[in-house]
């Protein structure tokens, strides 16, 4: 049973996830009609787009490593003790994701 709770917990994580992409789909959605209709300059209008390329491209790498992260604990719901080895493995994986994205906003900047 705590498998199963595990397991809806990873459900609702998923959701989360869902509703963070819709809100800032709704905030570059918001962004973009602002900046068009206030004729806003250029360099502000290039600055805006970069931003929100780099958030989507983001978000998009951060999905993609939930999805396999996903795919990891299905592979792996019979044996409790593959299941701690795993929790180890994706912390290593969170961290080493942090680590490139500093590296990108360090490029960034």
């Amino acid at each position: 049973m705590p498998h199963v709770i595990l397991s809806h917990h990873d459900d609702d994580d998923d959701y989360m996830m869902m509703m963070m992409m819709m809100m800032m789909m709704m905030m570059m959605v918001v962004v973009v009609v602002a900046t068009t209709t206030l004729m806003m300059e250029t360099t502000t209008m290039m600055m805006v787009m970069i931003v929100m390329m780099t958030t989507m491209m983001l978000l998009l790498l951060l999905a993609a490593a939930d999805d396999d992260d996903d795919d990891d604990d299905d592979d792996d719901d019979d044996d409790d003790d593959d299941d701690d080895d795993d929790d180890k493995y994706l912390s290593h994986d969170h961290d080493h994701s942090a680590d490139f994205y500093k590296s990108i906003v360090k490029f960034l900047l």
